[in-house]
């Protein structure tokens, strides 16, 4: 089972995903299922993926090849809109009074994440309670593991475009 979460605040944007690809008493294994692609200083998109990781390191592949081919149908630095962008990937963004996006059972973290989250939460409070919501997830269910990444998407100003940064939690 893949966890994943994303959560939109005033602030920003904080990510978060487990690493377990599979689990058993005699076999674990670890995959990034967190996928950062930047072009410094102009813009980033972060990808969080789940289901069949063959699918993951095709679509992975698939999408750092066709960068920089100047194609806005299929070059995530060509296109010209965060629509297009989603057309490109794939991607569902949260919004509005949905705050947060999980993937993954929801009986163990969702709860915690009713809780504390709101859009006034400050993206460092927002990274303490993916990581709570992990703890509880990673308890409950042997197929959820870490290295937990976790880094954070500032919201962007009007003066420039910020780079993703880690925050403290």
């Amino acid at each position: 089972m893949t966890y994943c979460i994303g959560i939109m605040l005033n602030e920003g944007l904080v990510l978060a995903s487990d690493s377990r690809t599979n689990a058993g008493i005699d076999r674990v294994s670890t995959f990034r299922k967190m996928h950062v692609l930047e072009k410094r200083g102009e813009r980033f998109f972060a990808l969080l993926t789940a289901g069949n990781l063959s699918l993951t390191q095709g679509v992975m592949s698939l999408l750092g090849e066709r960068l920089d081919t100047g194609d806005p149908e299929k070059d995530l630095w060509a296109v010209g809109s965060m629509f297009a962008a989603a057309r490109v990937v794939g991607m569902r963004c949260a919004m509005g009074d949905t705050i947060y996006f999980q993937i993954g059972e929801v009986k163990y973290g969702k709860p915690i994440l009713d809780r504390i989250i709101q859009s006034g939460t400050s993206l460092n409070d927002a990274v303490k309670d993916a990581l709570i919501f992990f703890d509880s997830t990673m308890r409950s269910n042997v197929s959820v593991g870490p290295p937990i990444p976790r880094p954070c998407f500032p919201r962007v100003s009007s003066q420039g475009r910020n780079s993703p940064r880690r925050c403290c939690g």
